[in-house]
């Protein structure tokens, strides 16, 4: 349970250690370069068909003009049907751009003010509704604290998902009876779909219309979107991709969810192509009043390194304002946006992710590979997954070392196996057992604090601790969190410290903590004189990886761990200077005895 609740927060390190290239100009989008951007977008999506990292369509276009449109994958694996690129894909909150530009639709015919108070819609929601204007229904502050298929914390089990038969506007608005806040609607920002399913209901009760029909009738017939519906019962049966679970290793059915559960905050059934008119009618301003339509991308509240505008993510990428919006449900996941300066559209459409309580890590490997696609359109360093050319035997079979643990490695026909032996943590787990030592001060605090937490001696953590977590500790919510997290856990063991890829700061370090029935990772972040700052559990930590690992040669000298298949990162073995050497993210380890 603890490796599923850890997915679920979204973080988790993938696609890395592949073949880096570099175009030239640095920085630039460059329209005349098409030939070249397509090419590469392809180099690109062809390592992750190969690897079954991504089924689905990927649109790439500049104005008018589609620089890059490929499907790939099963739209019904058990009939055999392709992908296509006029394929119809679910885009989970991709669908609150909608919901919010049909409620500033309205507020522009003067049926509505987002100044509104949501009482005068709803007076059955409570006294709290008089504080929750729609502004901060659209711009995510209204502080709503109950919601459906979010949680807001380590506890899956009372996460209200959707259920297989439909419900109605006003059963789903009126669910959890009266609504209470978490915060003071303004003040901050809280992504949740209870504000936007608010905001659909709001819609259906001042057009007189159903979310669909309204959506249909003001956006979608008049830009002749024709492949745009809002619930899997509307979309064209004839065009629809199947959803999936279990990537990238099966292809399993998910449990049968409907939209109207969503309604408004998830659900619209779409294409890239439906998309790509759509995002050119909103950057051409062809879909609200010029002044109305410029609400949408407005910085309301800050959202961690970004900004939230009304159903958009607003940030600054490759120093342009880039407007975009991801979106994950069962068996799908997309992510989609546009540089409304340079005309660029990009659009990822996926109908095969992991199961249901990992859909976080779907949606990053999708902001993962859409990255690498803005690298490519702006001339930056982008990296592609290796592949063989031909079968190889680059090895015999033989015993070795590395980091001081025994492994068996094995070539048979196209693949090699790498298998722990003698009591070895999985390979893929090796960085997690380095023991790191620093001679300073602030290192013996931390490792009395790797201790400490250990044995779950929480008037030394306080004790050592800076007023924030004083107060946390003092409430007694850490050791009830702290609980959640590490279940039966056991005597505590032993301790060492690792570093990670992405270790950047000093001041942060890595512990991982052994207990008789399971292990955690946390992160302590220590302030310059030794005080604990904050503490975080490490979401890239694991300490259950497979006992066999299988790679592949990709040359003489470069074997290429999959690290996806297996939740992972990627790896490499890789002969250098005639030394074969592992290679993590996080270093080096030589292979001692490998034999050659």
């Amino acid at each position: 349970m603890r490796e599923v609740l850890l997915s679920v927060l979204l973080l988790i390190l993938t696609c890395a250690f592949n073949q880096k290239l570099l175009a030239r100009n640095s920085g630039v989008f460059t329209p005349t370069n098409s030939a070249i951007i397509a090419e590469q977008i392809d180099s690109l999506m062809q390592g992750y068909d190969y690897y079954k990292r991504f089924s689905g369509s990927v649109l790439v276009a500049h104005k008018d003009q589609v620089l890059y449109a490929k499907s790939f994958g099963y739209a019904d694996a058990e009939k055999g049907e392709l992908n296509q690129n006029s394929s119809v894909y679910g885009i989970g909150s991709l669908t609150k751009q909608f919901t919010a530009a049909a409620i500033l639709k309205l507020a522009e015919e003067d049926k509505l003010s987002i100044n509104d108070n949501l009482s005068g819609f709803f007076p059955g929601l409570g006294e709290e509704t008089e504080k929750i204007t729609i502004h901060h229904l659209l711009s995510m502050s209204s502080g709503i604290n109950e919601d459906f298929s979010r949680s807001k914390t380590y506890d899956l089990s009372n996460v209200i998902f959707p259920e297989e038969t439909p419900i109605g506007i006003q059963q789903l608005v009126y669910y959890f009876n009266e609504l209470s806040l978490d915060f003071n609607p303004g003040t901050r920002f809280d992504y949740s779909n209870m504000n936007y399913i608010l905001l659909a209901a709001i819609i259906e009760q001042v057009s007189g219309q159903t979310y669909q029909d309204y959506l249909n009738n003001t956006f979608w017939l008049p830009l002749q979107m024709h492949s745009t519906a809002f619930g899997q019962f509307n979309a064209d049966k004839s065009l629809l991709s199947q959803p999936y679970l279990g990537l990238p290793n099966t292809n399993e059915a998910p449990p049968i969810w409907h939209d109207s559960w969503l309604v408004g905050a998830g659900g619209v059934f779409t294409s890239v192509y439906d998309l790509h008119q759509w995002f050119q009618a909103l950057r051409n301003q062809n879909v609200l009043r010029v002044d109305i339509n410029a609400k949408l991308f407005e910085k309301y509240t800050n959202s961690g390194k970004d900004h939230y505008g009304y159903g958009w993510d607003i940030a600054t990428r490759n120093g342009s304002s880039y407007i975009s919006h991801p979106g994950g449900t069962l068996g799908y996941v997309s992510e989609a946006g546009f540089y409304p300066d340079q005309e660029l559209y990009v659009i990822v459409l996926s109908n095969h992710t992991h199961d249901l309580l990992e859909i976080g890590r779907s949606v990053r490997n999708i902001s993962l590979l859409s990255d690498q696609i803005h690298q490519i359109l702006f001339q930056k360093p982008f990296e592609i997954l290796p592949t063989p050319t031909k079968d190889l035997t680059v090895l015999e079979s033989g015993k070795f070392t590395v980091g001081g643990f025994p492994y068996h490695i094995e070539q048979k026909e196209d693949k090699i196996s790498i298998v722990a032996i003698d009591g070895s943590p999985s390979i893929l787990d090796l960085y997690y057992h380095q023991d790191l030592k620093e001679d300073s001060r602030r290192f013996k605090k931390a490792q009395r604090l790797a201790v400490a937490f250990g044995e779950t001696d929480f008037k030394t953590v306080r004790r050592k601790s800076e007023l924030l977590m004083k107060m946390l500790v003092s409430s007694k919510k850490l050791k009830g969190i702290w609980d959640e997290i590490t279940g039966e856990r056991g005597d505590f063991v032993s301790y060492n410290f690792y570093r990670v890829p992405d270790d950047i700061s000093t001041n942060t370090y890595r512990v991982r903590l052994v207990y008789e029935k399971t292990e955690v990772g946390l992160r302590l972040n220590m302030k310059k004189r030794g005080r604990l700052r904050g503490m975080h559990i490490d979401q890239q930590f694991s300490f259950d990886g497979p006992e066999t690992v299988d790679g592949k040669a990709i040359d003489s000298d470069l074997i290429f761990i999959d690290g996806f298949r297996y939740k992972y990162p990627d790896f490499k073995i890789e002969r250098m200077d005639d030394q074969w050497m592992f290679r993590t993210l996080a270093g080096d380890f030589p292979m001692v005895g490998f034999k050659q």
